[in-house]
């Protein structure tokens, strides 16, 4: 079949489909929502709900815009000739023997010829006649260079009647550079179908086909063309190496052409028609057949654009999207497995820092309770038992004076023991002696000794204990050194603190109590004169009254000394334990926060699970290899 009587013959792929625009603008809208998620650890991601919104955007917008062709190959295979042969004009793209094009370059319909650069934002670097754009394609030239490698877009508008209902890409060739490499690759999702340009001399290097495998993965059609098929002795040995080459992934057979031949015999058909009769039209319609330029119209304009390559163009945007949603339910998916773990992580803390309290803490403060305890027992018991033959010497003082005096009889002497001549009375008197026989610094001494000793306890009891949580082995005790070390340096202040309540507990209840008790019984007993026995018998009872004041006392010291130790444990224990308590607490906040996020991650993958489904129940997708 021959190509229309006039140059640049319209290619009219079809529309698009309303209820698949529908269905994309909603899904763009659906990501946009879950865009918050983006905002947690790590950042916005490359495949990022934001990102994912984007370019389900990016494809809507493309699917309501003409059909894309791009036009893909290795450098000099001839892409940029075959671009102008299909729009049937030469210079609508800049053509070379080296590395040319050097961006993507856009092909749109347009009234007059006109261009513009756009940035990879969409924003406007250039805009200007046609000539002065197809400047920043090149990179020869010093427009050209300044744009290379930097994702910019340069659309070129002009009337060719094949751009009415199409827009054809042009793209950087393979193997020159690795900008123009990843700038290729990187447009595949931008078209719709392709034509994979080779050169008769190399029909397929090895990027060639890793640009062909991408092009199948993601669902687009190509044609594969075999370009300068003049310049070899045999075009179908070409042929056939292609055809080995990307026969599986192709559409159909590759076709060749002689791109250049093709466009001749185009401009010649357009005169021909105008001003030559039917045998000159049907010998220039010969020149574009064997130039192979039929067989490629007819492919494009027949099977590859129309027909099933138009109805699939709504399958292969759905299935862009599909891609996308996939990715990104792969992402909730992980981040709900990482929240899963870090819930159950911050569970395990809440409850290893809580038995921490119940198993560790709280039973080290029991034992430091009763060895505290047992040390005031001790010595208090020391102290005590040195008051208490302090008292009994003093009681012997008085029984031995008193009774020298009523032998004498000095009853007026007697009478002098209550009350001296300073006016001092017995209870004072009775103080002093206890005092002298247990030496003048015997309760500040024992004082000082009880402090250290229960300082010690408190201190390297906590200290050295084994306050490790769980099997991790944390050492609680090295973390909270502040706690342990301002209970340290208070607790020095307590050696003075304790021994001037200690010194007065001692001098109220005993020498008071029990030896000036028994002592002025001994006295009034020799002020009536009675009998030796009797006072014999009067001694034996102050001495036993007295040992009972001293165990008196012995027992209201050792709880007013223990009291105080253990309201000091008691301290380092709720400092121990409040911190204990705050980590488990904030175990529980984390815990709960990521319960929380791992719900809205699961919702998230829920969701783009099912705007996959809906992708596929409007329109199957083509299972990709």
């Amino acid at each position: 079949m021959a190509p229309p009587g006039s140059y640049g013959a319209a290619l009219t792929p079809g529309g698009s489909s309303r209820e698949t625009e529908v269905l994309l603008t909603g899904i763009a809208e659906a990501l946009n929502e879950l865009r918050h998620l983006d905002s947690e650890p790590g950042g916005p991601a490359v495949d990022g709900f934001a990102a994912g919104s984007a370019r389900v955007t990016e494809i809507t917008r493309r699917y309501g815009e003409p059909y894309r062709l791009g036009v893909v190959g290795d450098f000099n295979a001839g892409k940029s000739t075959l671009i102008n042969m299909l729009l049937g004009r030469r210079g609508a793209v800049v053509e070379g023997v080296v590395a040319t094009t050097g961006t993507l370059t856009e092909l749109w319909w347009g009234e007059a010829e006109s261009g513009e650069v756009l940035d990879q934002d969409g924003a406007t670097l250039f805009r200007g006649t046609l000539e002065e754009a197809q400047r920043y394609t090149d990179q020869r030239t010093v427009e050209g260079r300044s744009v290379h490698g930097r994702r910019v877009r340069v659309i070129l508008r002009l009337p060719a009647d094949v751009l009415k209902n199409l827009i054809i890409l042009d793209t950087p060739g393979l193997s020159a550079t690795q900008a123009d490499d990843a700038t290729t690759m990187e447009a595949l999702h931008l078209v719709d179908a392709a034509v994979l340009v080779v050169s008769s001399h190399q029909p397929g290097g090895d990027k060639a086909v890793r640009l062909a495998e991408q092009l199948r993965r993601t669902s687009r059609r190509f044609l594969v063309v075999v370009t300068k098929k003049n310049k070899i002795p045999d075009v179908n040995v070409a042929l056939a190496a292609v055809m080995d080459t990307f026969g599986a992934t192709a559409d159909g057979e590759p076709v060749a052409v002689d791109s250049i031949d093709a466009l001749v015999a185009l401009q010649e058909l357009r005169t021909a028609v105008d001003s030559a009769g039917p045998e000159a039209v049907r010998g220039v319609q010969d020149r574009l057949a064997a130039s192979g330029y039929t067989v490629l119209y007819e492919h494009l304009s027949a099977s590859f654009l129309g027909g099933q390559g138009s109805s699939g163009r709504s399958s292969q945007a759905l299935s862009d999207v599909r891609d996308t949603l996939k990715r990104l339910v792969a992402r909730a998916e992980r981040e709900a497995e990482r929240l899963t773990v870090e819930a159950e992580q911050a569970q395990g803390e809440r409850d290893k820092h809580a038995e921490f309290v119940k198993t560790v803490l709280s039973p080290q403060k029991r034992r430091l309770d009763r060895r505290l305890q047992d040390l005031v027992n001790l010595h208090v018991g020391e102290l005590l038992e040195d008051v208490a033959e302090a008292a009994e010497l003093a009681v012997e003082q008085v029984h031995t004076q008193a009774r020298r005096m009523a032998v004498q009889g000095l009853w007026k002497g007697i009478s002098s023991i209550f009350t001296d001549d300073s006016g001092l009375p017995l209870a004072k008197r009775m103080e002093g002696m206890v005092m002298d026989a247990l030496g003048p610094d015997r309760l500040s001494i024992f004082s000082q000794a009880l402090h250290r000793a229960a300082l010690d306890e408190l201190s390297f009891g906590w200290n050295e204990s084994d306050l490790r949580i769980g099997e991790v082995g944390e050492v609680v005790a090295a973390k909270l050194d502040p706690v342990l070390t301002q209970v340290t340096a208070g607790a020095q202040g307590l050696v003075e603190e304790a021994s001037d309540e200690l010194f007065n507990s001692v001098m109220v209840w005993h020498p008071t109590l029990s030896a000036v008790a028994a002592t002025e019984m001994l006295l009034n007993d020799l002020g009536i004169g009675a009998g030796a026995q009797r006072r014999r018998d009067r001694l034996s009872l102050a001495r036993r009254k007295a040992a009972a004041g001293v165990q008196a006392t012995r027992r209201s010291l050792q709880e007013a000394q223990w009291k105080f130790y253990r309201a000091e444990n008691a301290k380092i224990f709720k400092q121990l334990k409040a911190e204990a308590d705050r980590r488990a607490s904030e175990g529980g906040r984390l815990q709960l926060e990521a319960q929380e996020l791992l719900q809205q991650w699961q919702e998230a993958a829920d969701v783009c699970a099912r705007l996959a489904d809906a992708c596929d129940e409007l329109g199957p997708v083509r299972a990709s290899a």
